[in-house]
Parts: C-alpha cells; structure tokens; sequence
C-alpha cells in the first residue's frame, strides 16, 4: 500500500471490511503514522488511536454528531 498523505486519507471513503486484507507490519504502521499528527499505536499493535481534546461539553458532542454523519454516510456504523 505505501505509505499515504493526509490529503490522500481524507480522499479515500470508508469501505465495509470482509477480511482477508493484510495488516501492516510494524515498520509500514510506524512509517505511515509519521504522516498523521496525534495518533499512536496501540493493543499490541493492533490499533491506532487519537485523542481530541475539546472545549466543553457540548463541543464534545457536536464534534461526535459530525463524526457520526460521515460514518453514516459511509455505511460504516
């Protein structure tokens, strides 16, 4: 896959994972992350993480209601 600029991850659209695409090795995963400010491996590896921090409350959840619009615009709920 190579490693993928921001510009290019935002271009790209969610699609429903069936299985059977590789995982990246440690080395791809770290090399990719240096592009992309604020996340973190994390779970043995596993998963990457990213944490935001918000003014209040109610930024809080108007963040995650903009989020939930492109989950479900992308059928990835």
């Amino acid at each position: 896959m190579g490693v993928q600029s921001v510009e290019q991850l935002r271009a790209k659209k969610c699609l429903p994972c069936e299985g059977g695409v590789p995982r990246l090795t440690a080395s791809e995963a770290e090399a990719q992350l240096e592009k992309l400010h604020g996340w973190t491996i994390v779970h043995q590896g596993e998963r990457i993480r990213k944490e935001w921090v918000v003014k209040n409350f109610m930024a809080a959840m108007r963040f995650f209601e903009e989020v939930a619009e492109v989950a479900e615009s992308e059928g990835h709920h």
